[in-house]
């Protein structure tokens, strides 16, 4: 199926038919963004409550167009990724981007943004055609980065200030333990 600028959703009916096919064939969907999302042959099966769906996709590759991006910096940011479908999709898909030929051989991360920060998806080398071949089993916001933006590796203070407060704790620490014992041993001599 390619999508166009003018017809990004598929309605529950055309879903039904693909489902269908998808039974003897994979499912490919084209966006007008040029991001391909391929459905396994035998996966895809209806999701509840979903009426149309909606494979409209955003995508930016300037920086400042973004703001309060957190971890995410110039340096880092390739490109946000901004899907109109939100929750979980028909199956787990196999999602095609293009982050730019000049890329090519580059190990990229993509990572979900969460309330919190971001969750990373999957790091992924480019291809010599400029893409970055992801799974995803739901769609929501996406930022490309060349650095791991996710929360498992966001620390709060410079390893250096750290050691800092460490040493200050451990000198205030031993401080207490030298009061201690130097009292208890004047309380035994009287």
């Amino acid at each position: 199926v390619t999508l166009t600028e003018d017809n990004k959703v598929i309605s529950k009916d055309d879903m039904a038919a693909l489902i269908t096919e998808n039974a003897t064939k994979d499912v490919v969907i084209k966006t007008p963004a040029g991001i391909t999302l391929t459905f396994a042959k035998g996966t895809m099966k209806a999701v509840d409550g979903k009426d149309t769906y909606d494979f409209g996709v955003s995508m930016s590759d300037d920086y400042s167009k973004h703001s309060n991006m957190g971890v995410v910096t110039k340096d880092n940011f390739v490109s946000l990724i901004d899907f109109n479908y939100s929750g979980n999709l028909p199956a787990e898909a196999t999602v095609k981007i293009p982050v730019g030929v000049e890329r090519a051989g580059q190990t990229l991360y993509y990572s979900q943004k969460v309330e919190a920060g971001y969750t990373l998806v999957q790091s992924v080398k480019v291809d010599a055609e400029g893409y970055i071949t992801v799974k995803q089993d739901h769609c929501s916001t996406y930022v490309v980065t060349t650095t791991d933006v996710s929360e498992d590796d966001v620390v709060d203070a410079p390893a250096g200030d750290l050691n800092a407060v460490m040493y200050v704790i451990l000198v205030m620490a031993s401080a207490v333990a030298l009061t201690i014992t130097k009292g208890s041993k004047m309380r035994k001599r009287a």
